[in-house]
């Protein structure tokens, strides 16, 4: 009996994109691994089984990288000494066929590809944080607080790994920051556009008993990852957030946490977190699985789809990020961040523009044809499948594999 291609996802949590992924190449056949660096809800594992054949955690506690965490980070780390040797046993065992190591941070994607460069890595550039459109080094660096090793690795990544799986449009990736990857600089490696697309088991019928049906109000939802941190006070949604109760509209917030340290989504310590709490506009509930989420937020009217970061100039955003299929799946239209510029181009494909701008958003709202908006949905979510997407991904591992090869070969080293 032929053994199984493994095809192993290495993520500081696990994602629901990847879980579309691994899903439908375990129905193919492959072998599929997840490698978690960071402890996760034990609750969840059930759902993640059904994509996994195999899941493997370091179990290590989350700790923002700077330098008053160090012992604590020291602490956890001697403590969690016993699952991480477990861990490492069980990799040492693989034999993939190929790796995915999604970013961010970017740092555990660079030490895969050192540490296991006799099979091919992906970087599976989750999000890009250097990009044109970002903040500056020196914002990103003091400000936000992110390490500039952090940096460095994200460089190179793109440099050194065989393939390059990009969440983003085509030409997000001609759009890297020059102040960190120098004026010039092309992704050389083979590389693949493809979006966190819907799946068909999580399509949900269109939900015809409306919490806005009841009230007469509209209600939008935000759904989106915490990590362990949630909202900081830099960040751009509760500017925009604000805007939106301010004209009477509810937002609803459904966070995914990310890793099994509970945090809260809105800082009610915070002079924004308490102004937000303290409308009847703006409600917060429990989070809820990847799956339970989509039947829940099909009772509201709208999505929202909004940048945590001002945008900086005039660049193109070619992010598309999960929340666009979550909605899709759930049967509601996404107000989206204006100068996104690839949901704005994917939304006109599907004559689905919404954008989100401050002024009179209430009155645009309620002038939709908003049945004629659900019947667009329908057609537009079973064209942005990830069953009709798998065929470029698979093409895509097989490309990188046989480049990977190659190089080998070149070298005058062993052939996987």
């Amino acid at each position: 009996m032929e053994e199984k291609k493994q095809i192993v996802f290495l993520e500081p949590w696990p994602t629901i994109m990847v879980y579309k992924m691994a899903r439908m190449l375990k129905k193919k056949g492959y072998y599929t691994v997840s490698i978690r660096i960071l402890e996760s809800d034990k609750s969840s594992d059930r759902f993640y089984k059904d994509a996994f054949d195999e899941i493997i955690s370091f179990n290590l506690v989350f700790f923002k990288i700077e330098p008053k965490n160090i012992l604590p980070i020291l602490s956890s780390v001697m403590r969690r000494m016993k699952s991480m040797f477990k861990a490492w046993i069980q990799i040492l065992k693989l034999r993939p066929y190929i790796i995915f190591a999604r970013a961010t941070p970017s740092w555990p994607c660079k030490w895969t590809k050192i540490l296991f460069k006799k099979y091919p890595v992906v970087y599976f550039t989750y999000d890009v944080r250097s990009s044109k459109a970002s903040p500056s080094k020196k914002i990103m660096t003091e400000v936000h607080k992110i390490p500039e090793f952090e940096l460095k690795a994200e460089k190179f990544c793109f440099e050194k790994s065989d393939g390059i799986l990009c969440t983003g449009g085509e030409g997000q990736l001609d759009y890297l920051s020059e102040e960190i990857f120098g004026k010039g600089f092309k992704v050389k490696n083979e590389k693949l556009n493809f979006y966190s697309y819907c799946l068909k088991d999580f399509l949900v019928p269109i939900n015809k008993d409306k919490l806005s049906k009841k009230d007469k109000e509209i209600h939008t939802v935000y759904i989106g990852s915490v990590g362990s941190i949630g909202l900081r006070e830099d960040n751009y949604l509760f500017e925009q957030f604000k805007s939106i109760i301010n004209q009477g509209i509810h937002i609803h917030i459904y966070a995914t946490l990310n890793t099994a340290t509970k945090t809260s989504f809105v800082d009610s310590s915070t002079e924004q977190g308490k102004e937000l709490l303290q409308s009847k506009y703006f409600h917060v509930h429990p989070p809820l699985g990847p799956q339970e989420i989509i039947k829940e937020i099909s009772k509201y009217d709208f999505g929202l789809l909004l940048s945590s970061v001002k945008i900086q100039g005039n660049y193109p955003i070619y992010s598309i990020g999960n929340k666009i299929s979550s909605y899709l799946e759930a049967g509601i239209p996404c107000i989206y961040e204006e100068k996104s510029t690839m949901i704005n181009r994917l939304m006109k494909h599907y004559n689905l523009q919404l954008p989100f701008r401050e002024k009179n958003l209430k009155e645009r709202l309620k002038k939709l044809n908003y049945p004629l908006w659900e019947k667009k949905i329908i057609k537009a979510r079973e064209d942005f499948l990830m069953e009709k997407q798998f065929p470029r991904l698979e093409s895509f591992i097989e490309k990188v594999r046989k480049k990977h090869n190659n190089s080998y070969k070149e070298r005058g080293e062993i052939k996987l």
